[in-house]
């Protein structure tokens, strides 16, 4: 038996092909999901809960096609080497709904999901100065209120699941390019679901954020599929001053332009002891319109005339992202050591790599370990005009993603993000589980002017049914 947060992801089980935090979140999903299997909600697995049966309710519920479940992540953490010496905590709490309508009301293939969460507290790597990546994944997004809509969708499953429709609301990097094995190990917003990168482009949705989506997969075999969609998102739904537009905020006059994620998947199984891997690649064509992050409206550096930036349309992103089993500990299909890697490129560059092991301690199957290194490389466009801006004696205008954070001025000109993380997860008892962690950043928001930080804390989580 896994960490609860992969049976809590095993639970959505196929009703997710692709994200989260980024996660329930992202880091409750696991890589199992990015399987050919379509997404319509099937049997319920037993629930690593702290009441499995729902206090006596899932049977009967589960037998009329329905399945909730309520849990709670907290991550801490605190730096061991910063000045600053920042500490502190940020968590969710989320209610997931899936309801099997063949089994309700006799629809053949049809169900529906929803999950609704609550989001509080604040992360550590931004107060010592670092934009490129959240220490503790859960923090940020979903605004500041009590209940936060992340996905309401109807999907159906046709021709012996073959093909799989999804219509409704839901984030699109949890649909395209996730990353579950590695949310479910690590706590850096870097790990733990989507590349970091990716959700910083406006139009990509991720956890908890969420946008109109269509999306089909075909299977053409019982480990492969292709899978495309359109979606459309909201404007400013990462700007806390326009309220993060998403959630129960619906308001058609604010959509953005279409993107179109395309997403080929296989998901074999080798040898006798049928070692299992995932293998995708995708390409998401962004038809909106970004600033050019150098260059203004007539071809020269916009840090140097003070003209508005050149606006730069159809931005494709690519993708690559693998992890495979190499050895078995237990039947369970992540209870082995798994190794896995990702690269992610759009204006920067995104390089991920590590390992995980669960059910390697026979005296401890639950518990598991991970270990997972990072490697950014800024857009060079925003590395050249830092420079320039620096050269002039001008204040250096923004982040990894040429855009301030939260006031916080850049100090140095940003080139390369190397940082590993290391967690141990503790299964507790039943439906508990902590995870102690530790971050080490080596250049803080890609700076070498800012020293390096460690950082140590932990993960809790808890799934109450």
């Amino acid at each position: 038996m896994l960490m609860a947060s992969v049976a809590m992801g095993a639970w959505h089980g196929a009703a997710f092909a692709a994200t989260a935090s980024q996660a329930p979140l992202k880091l409750t999903l696991t890589s199992d999901q990015s399987a050919s299997v379509p997404k319509a909600a099937p049997a319920a697995p037993p629930v690593d809960a702290l009441s499995p049966t729902m206090f006596g309710w899932r049977p009967w519920l589960n037998a009329h096609g329905i399945d909730m479940m309520l849990d709670e992540t907290d991550e801490f953490a605190t730096t061991i080497s910063s000045y600053r010496n920042p500490t502190t905590n940020t968590g969710q709490y989320s209610w997931w709904t899936n309801i099997d309508w063949d089994k309700l009301a006799g629809i053949p293939g049809f169900s529906t999901h929803t999950i609704i969460v609550g989001r509080y507290g604040n992360d550590s790597s931004h107060k010592i100065g670092d934009a490129v990546s959240s220490s503790q994944e859960i923090y940020g997004s979903g605004g500041n209120v009590f209940a936060h809509l992340v996905e309401a969708y109807g999907e159906e499953s046709l021709f012996d699941n073959r093909v799989d429709l999804v219509l409704g609301i839901e984030p699109m990097l949890w649909d395209f390019a996730g990353a579950y094995l590695q949310c479910s190990n690590f706590m850096n917003d870097a790990l733990c679901g989507n590349p970091t990168i990716g959700y910083e482009n406006g139009p990509y949705s991720v956890f908890p954020d969420w946008s109109y989506a269509a999306r089909i997969q075909i299977s053409p075999t019982p480990t492969t599929y292709i899978k495309t969609g359109l979606f459309y998102t909201q404007q400013n739904i990462y700007q806390i001053n326009h309220g993060f537009r998403s959630g129960f905020m619906f308001d058609a006059a604010q959509v953005k332009r279409p993107t179109i994620p395309v997403e080929l998947g296989w998901t074999p199984a080798f040898g006798a002891e049928a070692l299992p891997g995932h293998y995708k690649a995708g390409v998401i064509f962004d038809e909106n319109v970004h600033p050019d992050d150098y260059y203004d409206i007539n071809g020269n550096a916009w840090a140097q005339t003070g003209l508005p930036p050149r606006e730069v349309k159809s931005a494709p992103s690519e993708y690559i992202m693998v992890d495979q089993m190499f050895v078995r500990n237990g039947p369970g299909p992540f209870s082995g050591l798994i190794g896995f890697a990702s690269y992610w490129h759009d204006a920067a560059n995104w390089f991920t790599v590590g390992l995980v092991d669960h059910g390697f301690w026979s005296a401890r199957p639950d518990d598991g370990a991970a270990i997972g290194f990072v490697y950014a490389i800024m857009p060079p466009g925003v590395r050249k005009t830092e420079q320039l801006q620096q050269k002039l004696g001008l204040p250096i205008t923004g982040d990894a993603y040429g855009l301030p954070f939260n006031g916080n001025a850049v100090t140095g000109v940003q080139s390369t993000w190397p940082m590993l993380e290391l967690q141990y997860q503790i299964h507790v008892t039943r439906g508990v589980t902590v995870s102690p962690d530790f971050q080490y950043y080596f250049r803080p928001n890609a700076q070498s002017n800012l020293p390096p930080a460690a950082f140590v804390g932990f993960r809790t989580h808890i799934t109450l049914f």
